[in-house]
């Protein structure tokens, strides 16, 4: 058996802290934050999607899909108005981008449809334009 390698531990830690930060880092200051709800919900999207890889034979429709698909729409339809808000965005598309063994894989993700968002959404509340003029 062959040692992992340096990116594979990479990527399993970061995938680890992305875990468990939303809950640790925002717990106090998500309460006092207008985008609280956003934040919590995006960190129930990574444990969701935690437990739609562990979940074997899971379908569309079934329930733990059903929750994925309800915070999968609120995210996408979602306008943070905070930095807290965007970053906690941003945790969530990296794990929708990040698979079971720790790789990125951003090409044909839901992260890869949120990034561009993320990044208008960061402009706007940085008060920078937007890409492509959007608001």
């Amino acid at each position: 058996m062959s040692a992992p390698t340096r990116r594979a531990v990479l990527g399993a830690t970061t995938a680890a802290i992305l875990a468990a930060a939303p809950a640790a880092a925002f717990g106090s200051i998500a309460a006092q934050n207008p985008d609280a709800e956003l934040i919590r919900v995006c960190a129930q999207h990574v444990i969701n999607m935690d437990a739609l890889n562990s979940v074997e034979g899971w379908n569309e429709g079934g329930p733990v899909w059903t929750d994925y698909d309800e915070i999968r729409d609120f995210i996408t339809d979602a306008q943070p108005q905070t930095l807290a808000g965007v970053l906690a965005m941003a945790r969530a598309a990296r794990r929708e981008a990040t698979d079971l063994d720790g790789e990125e894989w951003w090409s044909g993700s839901m992260g890869e449809a949120w990034a561009p968002e993320i990044i208008n959404h960061m402009l706007r509340i940085a008060g920078g334009a937007s890409i492509g003029g959007a608001t």
